[in-house]
């Protein structure tokens, strides 16, 4: 069975700052981070990358989570995706992102198009 804790967009300081953070990854394999309900709340491309390359680097897996957006959102979101197709190449299937949109699903399938061979 698989286990996980939402972080949302308090990510990995929060789980230090609470003292947690030990436990933490020897509880879960997966992390859920990001924000999920507002894109208001969207954390910025290098946090989500900082999050990603910080879980995965402990060996766990990693899903960011992402909120219906508008343009704004998605001017945020693409450089999110661009950097996640890169870490993708390293991580064996340990990234996984939750779309609550579908102009986030459609931008997440063009970066992936525009370097299929690399993801």
């Amino acid at each position: 069975m698989e286990n996980g804790i939402r972080l949302a967009e308090r990510g990995s300081a929060w789980l230090r700052a609470g003292g947690g953070l030990d436990e933490a990854l020897r509880r879960f394999g997966w992390f859920y981070c990001g924000a999920e309900f507002c894109e208001n709340l969207l954390p910025t491309p290098g946090w989500y990358a900082r999050e990603a390359e910080f879980f995965l680097g402990r060996g766990a897996a990693v899903c960011l989570l992402t909120p219906p957006v508008s343009e704004k959102g998605l001017k945020v979101l693409r450089p999110v995706f661009r950097g996640l197709a890169r870490l993708a190449r390293a991580a064996a299937g340990r990234i996984e992102v939750t779309v609550n949109d579908l102009g986030a699903l459609l931008a997440h399938a063009q970066v992936l198009a525009e370097a299929p061979a690399k993801v």
